[in-house]
């Protein structure tokens, strides 16, 4: 029986019935990560999913290039748009930022914040059990929580986002830019909480780097 190792939702491609995008995996592919490497960095894939992904993605190659070009230039958007509305911080110290890693964050971001700062409180997707879950349901449990959801859902993320905030409080989302290396994404989150409060967060969608 022939297995689907891509689906589309809401015009983005997943690997499988995981929340992990194709875009993730095409970037390590780019920068010669191994199938391997790729699959310790996003453990709720398998090394056959890995595999299959990156098949579809060679078969389909002038479509998947245009398809992150597009993306590429609409994150671009947002992220000037959302560095417009978030130029300035509120002062003050009240409440410790909590983190919530979504199902897509690499693998090597959550283990680099552990090494970095063991004292960090970051929920991984696992233990909130993430894996197949739609945005708004995501969202939701990150709220429940009180946690800032770190992700790299960069296409449905922000759109989702909004609908989200326009009838409940979300903690906030942290996006991060595509092909950020792994040394500044872990830079940022750390900065992020050693020198902001979570209130500073509340409503707010922010791209990384700022």
């Amino acid at each position: 029986m022939q297995k689907d190792y891509v689906r589309t939702v809401e015009g983005t491609y997943l690997v499988g019935d995981t929340r992990v995008s194709l875009d993730s995996l095409i970037y390590l592919f780019r920068e010669g990560m191994s199938v391997e490497s790729m699959v310790e960095s996003y453990p709720a894939l398998t090394l056959e999913q890995v595999h299959g992904a990156l098949a579809f993605y060679l078969a389909n190659q002038k479509e998947i290039d245009t398809y992150l070009a597009e993306g590429q230039r609409g994150a671009e958007m947002q992220h000037r748009q959302s560095r417009q509305a978030n130029a300035e911080l509120i002062a003050g110290r009240v409440m410790r930022v909590r983190f919530q890693a979504d199902a897509d964050l690499d693998g090597r971001i959550l283990r680099g914040l552990r090494r970095a700062a063991p004292e960090i409180d970051i929920r991984t997707a696992a233990d909130a059990a993430l894996a197949g879950l739609k945005d708004p349901e995501v969202l939701r449990i990150a709220a429940d929580t009180r946690r800032i959801l770190v992700s790299q859902d960069r296409r449905t993320m922000p759109a989702h986002f909004a609908r989200f905030s326009a009838s409940a409080q979300s903690p906030g989302v942290i996006l991060l830019r595509e092909a950020i290396p792994i040394s500044t994404a872990i830079e940022e989150l750390v900065l992020i909480w050693a020198a902001t409060d979570a209130e500073e967060w509340i409503g707010r969608l922010v791209w990384i780097p700022l």
